[in-house]
């Protein structure tokens, strides 16, 4: 049977993991985008196994003027730094956070099944999952984590956004990082994410760095890693 989602994989095998850690890459990247990051989690986790899929549509490249609230990166406007084959999550040519309500919804619901069947190959409970997600990928991590049935150990969103949601269920540990630096969004816009979170209700961690850009960084990367292993480690 195809799998919903194509991605790679780092760690313990299915049969061998005791824990499951998601890695979403941010809009107009792929898969590839998350290893640095994955090979801290294997070193702090080796018994997890970690899976970085690739978002399902092929990147649009829309023009700058055709971005909606979510911008195209500064790194993609630039076409001598196209990744090969980019990818993205769902369309940015929405102006408002609820623009993009149905697709983050229709993404969580697909990510669950697919979190679901590699949860049940591994014979792990929900409490063994972290997920992470990194700019869009931030926001389909976030709504994956808050609308599945059983809470997860924890979240992680990397310089993302969200806005709440009618149909919310779980409100697992969160961990928010945002940069100082940001040429997508501005520090108010990421505070506003932070209200955003802290109203949902959730345990909430932040970690501000004030040179970063939009993009990960080792720090990042690093905090990431050891928020993940602190929340799913035995």
């Amino acid at each position: 049977m195809k799998e919903e989602f194509e991605y790679i994989a780092k760690g313990a095998a299915p049969d061998k993991a005791q824990k499951l850690v998601i890695l979403l890459h941010g809009y107009g990247f792929n898969a590839y985008a998350m290893e640095k990051l994955a090979d801290l989690v294997v070193a702090k986790v080796p018994q997890a196994q970690l899976i970085m899929p690739h978002a399902p549509e092929s990147y649009d490249n829309p023009s700058v003027d055709e971005a909606g609230l979510l911008q195209v990166p500064q790194i993609l406007r630039d076409e001598t730094n196209m990744v090969d084959d980019p990818r993205q999550w769902f369309s940015i040519q929405g102006k408002t956070l609820p623009d993009y309500a149905k697709a983050l919804s229709d993404l969580a619901v697909r990510m669950n099944d697919f979190i679901d069947k590699k949860r049940d190959e591994a014979g792990i409970t929900d409490r063994d999952i972290a997920i992470m997600g990194f700019s869009m990928g931030g926001a389909v991590a976030l709504y994956t984590a808050y609308l599945r049935a059983d809470e997860v150990a924890c979240v992680v969103g990397h310089s993302t956004v969200f806005g709440g949601g009618e149909n919310l269920r779980t409100k697992p540990s969160t961990l928010f990082i945002y940069g100082g630096a940001d040429e997508e969004f501005s520090v108010a816009r990421y505070q506003d994410v932070i209200a955003a979170l802290q109203s949902y209700g959730v345990d909430l961690s932040t970690h501000y760095i004030p040179d970063l850009s939009h993009r990960t960084s080792h720090e990042s990367r690093l905090f990431t890693a050891d928020f993940i292993a602190r929340h799913i480690s035995p």
